[in-house]
């Protein structure tokens, strides 16, 4: 079926989300200030067009992961990559793509494609089939909420950072056997990643990084300011580690490398030789892994750069600013970039065509728009959304686009014919989301704090058979023509 992900309220790379009142102010993203904050294209006096489209004659069916509690629960999540680094773990994010090795908090996922592990505000670790739709086992140990979950590679174990202080190793079992607690941190564990090799390496916002090993022991590597995020490279050979200071440590290589601008985003390319950094003073910087030594400093952008995305080739790097604009680097040549102008609102998110030469950026003027890197035509822009658009996504086939928003909704596009479709709507703004590798569903998270899976098209007559379901009585000819619901007296 592919890889499931989610990803949860507070996910870093999608700033100015609301940071929750329990959350240390240490830990608060740092990404975007309130201030920057837009969910308009340009100024108030911008006005829009409500576009509304009938659906096509297809399936769609959400599926919904909910807590039995039903307590309205922000999820604090994070996810790892698939071992084979080709499957993004939801933010898909697919939108901010494999440009952010940030802290997500999203879901875990073995390579079966089968299975989600997720955390809740009450300190509690779930794993769910998601095929079944049943949960497989609760993990319950900590004392304060869980802020980070990682799978191994097998899907057997599970590593959990809390709130309380320890990061602990759990084995998937019914009850949810605990194997280990792992103790040490003296505040919470705010983020996790867990490599080929099985280890657990965690960085608290006490500013110590931790690698841990089998046997309980760890390394503990320490400074003065809090771990922002943590970023095992492709090979599994190196750990970088942003610090809120702006300094990018690289464990494995005995380099250190420190940033005149704090780092917002972390990309390893997709070979593992080189690093690239987004940061707040405006610039990307690049190094290479195996000499040692700056690979680049990519300067051009009049504002933080917010996203990256490596073209699988490695060849080049893209980059997504608050300044509006997106730019294309040829890392053979640092000083040569393309510059693509047309947003008008920050650019949130970056993907790649399959084909690697079309890249999509999606934005907060409420656009998705698709650039031919080899031609000279003017990019298309896809129009439909009603506020902000948070994440946006390739399909597997390279013809269709996913879209996530801030109106709530989840968008299919055809690039051909420029057309968007409504497949799902959540309760709230929708954070991230990516496509299963079969083509036909796309995995979403939401504020809302749920995962659906969604096909890809949607069937009128499957949505008028559910709300019959809901509705308890018998709808107006009015209503059914404001609905585009058949059974209208002029239809």
């Amino acid at each position: 079926m592919g890889v499931f992900v989610t990803v949860g309220w507070n996910n870093v790379v999608h700033r100015n989300l609301q940071s929750p009142p329990d959350r240390p102010p240490s830990e608060r993203p740092i990404h975007r200030p309130a201030r920057r904050e837009q969910t308009r294209p340009g100024d108030e006096a911008t006005h829009h067009q409500t576009i509304h489209r009938r659906c096509r004659r297809r399936t769609s069916r959400p599926v919904l992961l909910r807590q039995r509690d039903r307590r309205r629960i922000q999820r604090r999540l994070e996810a790892s990559l698939s071992p084979d680094r080709d499957r993004l773990g939801g933010g898909a994010e697919a939108g901010r793509g494999a440009r952010q090795c940030q802290s997500y908090r999203r879901p875990a996922q073995p390579d079966d494609g089968r299975t989600i592990v997720f955390a809740t505000g009450d300190g509690n670790i779930h794993v769910w089939d998601v095929r079944r739709l049943r949960e497989v086992a609760a993990l319950r140990g900590h004392a304060q909420v869980a802020w980070s979950v990682a799978l191994s590679s097998d899907g057997r174990r599970v590593a959990s950072g809390s709130g309380d202080g320890t990061a602990r190793i759990w084995t998937i079992q019914p009850r949810g056997a605990e194997q280990q607690v792992l103790t040490g941190h003296e505040g919470p564990v705010t983020t996790l990643a867990l490599d080929r090799a099985a280890r657990v390496v965690t960085g608290g916002a006490d500013g110590t990084v931790r690698v841990w090993q089998p046997d309980g022991t760890a390394v503990v590597l320490s400074w003065s300011e809090p771990v922002v995020a943590l970023a095992c490279s492709p090979t599994a050979d190196t750990l970088a580690v942003a610090l809120r200071d702006g300094a990018v440590h690289l464990i494995g290589t005995n380099d250190d490398v420190r940033l005149d601008g704090e780092a917002e985003s972390l990309a390893w390319s997709p070979d593992g030789s080189r690093l690239a950094a987004g940061c707040k003073d405006n610039s990307v910087r690049v190094w290479d892994i195996h000499t040692r030594s700056s690979a680049g400093l990519l300067r051009g952008h009049a504002d933080w750069v917010s996203a990256l995305a490596w073209l699988p080739s490695g060849r080049y790097l893209a980059s997504g600013s608050d300044d509006r604009t997106v730019r294309v680097w040829d890392i053979e040549y640092p000083g040569d970039s393309t510059v693509h102008s047309g947003h008008q609102n920050y650019v949130d998110g970056l993907s790649w065509a399959p084909d690697e030469h079309r890249l999509a950026t999606c934005s907060a003027d409420w656009t998705i728009r698709v650039w031919d890197l080899t031609g000279t035509d003017r990019p298309l822009v896809l129009s439909g959304h009603e506020k902000r658009v948070r994440a946006v996504a390739w399909a597997p086939d390279g013809q269709r686009l996913a879209s996530g928003s801030d109106d709530r909704t989840v968008q299919v596009w055809d690039v051909d014919d420029n057309q968007g479709e409504v497949i799902g709507v959540h309760r709230d703004g929708v954070t991230s989301l990516a496509w299963l590798p079969d083509g036909r569903h796309v995995v979403t998270g939401s504020a809302d704090g749920t995962a659906r899976v969604w096909a890809d098209s949607v069937d009128p007559d499957e949505l008028t058979t559910r709300a019959r379901t809901r509705v308890f009585r018998a709808l107006t000819d009015d209503e059914r023509r404001t609905h585009l619901l058949p059974g209208s007296g002029d239809s």
